[in-house]
């Protein structure tokens, strides 16, 4: 199946996958020392753990050949290690995450313990990717923008008006200055983790501001925001004051033709919520260096921490339990790959309300970040 990868007679310290997780990369041997000794996830039949929301380790069988290099490396390394050599299955359940899973190439070609060296990877399996699912907004702008990633800038800088539809990404922060009324209701409900307390949020800043942008009830949070309002009004009335100094224009940077914001993200949210046509913006011109991407291959250093999967999968549980959803409600919603508005509206519908409803309910009992039912 699509959804399962295989991995035979390898040995455990050579680190033959690696998976990256909503944009964080985790070894296996990490993954590993997890299943084996964290019990409290085993599930019932003790064969499996979750070791990701939705991502289960099970073990397999080696085979005759494992065997034969599990005696060979005891020869080599002289050390009796029985768990050495492992083969082992990833079945994958979720669709709403970013998840990718890369296989070493590298394995056998230097000492096992040299951590100077760079491994080589293959990317074989990827989900969440697609545009409107949650991973979506873990992936690098400059990725989801088919850009370089190497960039030098021109130290002249432009003053002119730019189109809005050139600015195809909305802001990832708008905590400065006189806050986001939307970033906050999301926040009371617990469904965004603004102050990076959490390993796992069921919302991105960006990802709300984007699916959000063509629904009049979250329109009308904004419009109710008197910064907001203010700055709604001027922009579309023509009668935005652009005679600041520079310090305090909407600063962007053009990227071959794609404008990226800098300063001036709530000015620039605005426009693109409410379909001002054009900016007045002052403008950094990037220079694409060049640089030689061989498909589906990276290079990632070998890591030298562990992760705490428990917390990651405690973060999620608790975030979906929060909402109303059991553990088996929300394997079901990673499964379906459930995100943006449609998770919105299930939300919604379980909870008998609209978030602002919920959001103005809990203020009113000041209890705001609490389970709501």
């Amino acid at each position: 199946m699509d959804n399962e990868i295989e991995v035979r007679d390898v040995i455990t310290i050579s680190n033959p996958i690696k998976v990256v997780f909503n944009g964080n990369e985790f070894d296996f041997l990490s993954i590993y020392h997890f299943y084996k000794y964290e019990k409290e996830s085993i599930e019932e039949n003790g064969t499996y753990k979750e070791i990701f929301p939705g991502i289960y380790y099970t073990p397999l069988p080696i085979t005759p050949k494992g065997f034969l290099k599990k005696f060979l490396n005891i020869i080599k390394e002289k050390e009796i290690d029985p768990e050495n050599i492992v083969s082992f299955k990833l079945i994958i359940e979720n669709k709403r995450d970013f998840i990718q899973v890369y296989r070493n190439l590298s394995i056998d070609k230097y000492p096992k313990w040299d951590n100077s060296v760079t491994d080589e990877y293959e990317l074989i399996y990827e989900s969440g990717s697609e545009k409107g699912s949650a991973g979506y907004y873990y992936i690098d702008r400059f990725s989801r923008l088919n850009l370089s990633k190497k960039w030098d800038y021109d130290p002249g800088k432009e003053s002119k008006y730019i189109k809005t539809t050139e600015i195809p990404l909305y802001p990832g922060s708008l905590r400065s200055g006189s806050g986001c009324v939307l970033e906050n209701v999301f926040w009371k409900l617990n469904l965004l983790d603004i102050y990076n307390e959490k390993k796992y949020s069921l919302f991105q800043l960006e990802e709300i501001l984007t699916v959000t942008a063509s629904d009049e009830r979250f329109l009308d949070i904004c419009r109710s925001f008197k910064h907001c309002k203010e700055l709604i009004e001027k922009m579309a009335t023509n009668t935005y004051d652009i005679n600041y100094p520079d310090y305090e224009q909407i600063h962007v940077t053009e990227y071959d033709g794609i404008y990226i914001a800098g300063e001036g993200k709530h000015r620039t949210c605005i426009a693109k919520r409410f379909g001002i046509p054009k900016i007045y913006a002052i403008v950094t011109k990037a220079i694409s260096e060049q640089q030689k991407i061989e498909e589906n291959l990276i290079q990632i250093q070998k890591p030298k921490y562990r992760y705490d999967f428990n917390t990651i999968l405690n973060d999620c549980y608790n975030s979906f339990e929060h909402i109303g959803f059991n553990r088996n409600e929300t394997r079901e919603l990673l499964k379906e790959g459930v995100s943006g508005l449609q998770l919105i509206k299930r939300i919604e519908a379980r909870q008998g309300r609209s978030l602002y409803e919920l959001v103005t309910q809990l203020s009113h009992l000041g209890c705001a970040n609490k389970t709501l039912i």
